[in-house]
């Protein structure tokens, strides 16, 4: 019973100085003295979390020298260059909320690049398996 006791004060003793150690960190602050939020992120991207059958050949990274080809020709931005048929300068006349448009499609962002992780163009989030397809279960149903 002293051994487990012993065992336990180390530990405690162990995780205080950890905690101690970290605690050097100063977040980063503005001029006027409030955290720093600043900063800018996005998820718009044509990268699906399932892999799609258009890029069983291809696997999980793009090669740089399919890139710009897959990007030009993915269907959100063929779409997205394409479907409106605006003329510049001239005000939306309604005929584009009966494509599926409409106001809250600028909350919608499909992005027009692929995702990149630690500088690879992924073409799906999953990775595990390695077809990028969720792997679905009988028991998960």
């Amino acid at each position: 019973m002293i051994t487990l006791k012993k065992l336990l004060s180390i530990a405690a003793i162990m995780l205080t100085t950890t905690a101690l150690a970290q605690s050097n960190y100063a977040p980063p602050r503005t001029a006027s003295g409030k955290p720093n939020l600043q900063g800018f992120w996005t998820n718009a991207s044509l990268t699906t979390m399932q892999r799609s059958d258009n890029y069983k050949d291809i696997g999980l990274v793009i090669p740089a020298d399919r890139l710009q080809e897959l990007t030009t020709n993915h269907h959100q931005n063929v779409r997205q260059a394409t479907d409106d048929n605006q003329v510049a300068g001239q005000l939306p006349d309604g005929k584009d909320l009966g494509r599926g448009r409409g106001y809250n499609a600028f909350w919608v962002d499909p992005g027009s690049k692929f995702g990149v992780v630690r500088g690879e163009v992924r073409t799906s989030w999953i990775t595990y398996p390695e077809n990028g397809r969720i792997p679905f279960s009988e028991q998960g149903l």
